[in-house]
């Protein structure tokens, strides 16, 4: 896992960032609401 989010800036440029979330899987934004909503307001003010 650790070598696919080594290649992701290669993969998709502006990649701003990663953040791994232990135990979550496929829906975050069910599994894990706030760190995803917060996720996202972040990544809006940072426009």
């Amino acid at each position: 896992m650790s070598d696919i989010i080594a290649a992701m800036p290669a993969l998709a440029p502006g990649l701003r960032g990663t953040q791994l979330l232990p135990g979550a899987g496929h829906w975050l934004p069910q599994e894990r609401p706030e760190i995803v909503s917060r996720g996202i307001i972040e990544f809006i003010r940072g426009l």
